[in-house]
């Protein structure tokens, strides 16, 4: 084998080997993606059910933000408490309150032990 060979095939093969970890990333982008709403979704849940489990306990709402729950995103997760409701919120992927990708788990007060 000549050396020009040798060095051409090695070029091609980084060269496949670039586009293949390139197509790799691509296609597993969105399933990224995918498992990230459903962790932070998981979150919010999980934030909501001791949320309830504290007014069922207390019946009052806490008065300490929920800042040791995190989203995928790395946004701390926040909460409505009233008479009415029970709200987790995680802000989603652009880590903006009230826009249209928020996650939420709202529940009535009369499910949430609120009343």
């Amino acid at each position: 084998m000549r050396a020009g060979t040798l060095v051409s095939g090695l070029g091609i093969a980084t060269t496949l080997g670039a586009l293949g970890v390139l197509c790799a990333a691509v296609i597993s982008y969105p399933c990224f993606r995918a498992t990230q709403a459903r962790s932070s979704r998981d979150k919010v849940k999980a934030l909501h059910e001791d949320l309830a489990s504290y007014v069922r306990t207390h019946r009052a709402c806490p008065d300490h933000p929920a800042h040791a729950f995190k989203d995928a995103w790395g946004t701390a997760l926040t909460y409505a408490c009233s008479d009415v409701e029970l709200r987790a919120r995680s802000a989603g992927p652009d880590k903006q309150f009230n826009t249209a990708d928020d996650l939420t788990y709202p529940v009535s007060a009369a499910r949430s032990g609120l009343r």
